[in-house]
Parts: C-alpha cells; sequence; structure tokens
C-alpha cells in the first residue's frame, strides 16, 4: 500500500489469485495508480518467460521478491524430499530468475531497486525448518553480494530480514510463536 500511496504502478505476482485480486482492489480504491495481477507459480520451470510475458512493454523500477513459506514444519527426513525442492526453487531459484531478468534492465538505465524477503532464520540451522532456514541464507547473501554488484550500477539491492510474522502460511504451517506479529500489524 505504501508504494501504491507514492503513486506508483504495481505489478502483483502470486501464485494464488484470490489474494491478489483483494489487494488489487484494495489499492485500486484507496490511490489513483494501475495495478495488475497476475496469478504464477514461482516455483515453475519456465518462470522466466512467463515473467517476460507479465512485463513487457513496461519498465520495472523495483522489484519486490517476497515469497517464502515454510509449508509446514517437520524434520527433514520425515518430509518428502520434493517439499524441500520447492523451497529451493521458491527462495533461490525464483530470485535469482527475476533479478537476472529484471535487474539486467535496472543495471542498463542505472536506476532502480531489488528487495529480497528473508528471514531471522537465515542466520543458523533452525530444527524443524532446515530447509526453509538454509534458503532464506541464500537469499540474504544473494542480496549482500548484489548490493555491490548492482550498487556500482545505481540500482540499490536491500535483504530484508523479518521476524516471526503471524502470515496465512505461518498458520497453515502449524507452528506457533509467541509474540508473533500480524501482517497488518
Amino acid at each position: 500500500l505504501q508504494l501504491a500511496a507514492r503513486g506508483l504502478h504495481l505489478i502483483l505476482v502470486a501464485r494464488r489469485e484470490e489474494p491478489l485480486q483483494a489487494t488489487a482492489q484494495e489499492i485500486r480504491e484507496r490511490f489513483d495508480v494501475q495495478v495488475s495481477v497476475h496469478s504464477e507459480d514461482l516455483t515453475a520451470p519456465d518462470l522466466g518467460p512467463r515473467i517476460e510475458k507479465v512485463v513487457a512493454g513496461r519498465e520495472v523500477g523495483m522489484l519486490i521478491y517476497n515469497a517464502g513459506a515454510v509449508h509446514g514444519a517437520g524434520l527433514l527426513l520425515d518430509r518428502a524430499l520434493d517439499d524441500a525442492l520447492t523451497l529451493v526453487r521458491l527462495n533461490c531459484v525464483g530470485p535469482l530468475t527475476l533479478i537476472h531478468s529484471l535487474g539486467a534492465r535496472m543495471r542498463e538505465r542505472r536506476r532502480g531497486g531489488i528487495i529480497l524477503m528473508s528471514s531471522m532464520s537465515a542466520f543458523g540451522g533452525v530444527g524443524y525448518t532446515a530447509a526453509y532456514a538454509a534458503t532464506k541464507a541464500f537469499e540474504r547473501v544473494l542480496a549482500e553480494g548484489l548490493w555491490w554488484e548492482f550498487g556500482t550500477f545505481g540500482v540499490d539491492v536491500l535483504g530484508l530480514l523479518a521476524g516471526a510474522t503471524a502470515t496465512p502460511s505461518m498458520a497453515r504451517s502449524n507452528v506457533k510463536f509467541a509474540g508473533a506479529r500480524s501482517v497488518a500489524d
């Protein structure tokens, strides 16, 4: 909402259409900006070409990659291997794909910004969410390296690390954190 309040047009991309449409409707009602909604699987092997279609003909000035559901907590070997691989695709391959495409354009224009939303889990191995923590560490280190690489071209990069946050995904994971803040807070 803060970006729309500043007059920025938005492209919202996520897997689930209903929450995207609800957010877009709220933005349209409150702000005089354009909002387009695109339901895309950020773990899909053809993510790059799909995003290219979404942004075709548009100048994307900021990329905010805010994905990374835990998909349930449990011991690594007690969960399906594909659960961990999905997290790798979502939190490692997804941001790399979008950064490579959209970041190249920002570098060429010599302006723009990239925010990778990570987690405090990125600072150490966490039982019951080992694969998640590892992928969030990847995002954190990626942001740190790109801060320098892109910064030399006038593009800002920020790795943002959140603590426990009461999101719908967190609720589905059955993990309860005392004092977790709601995304509405």
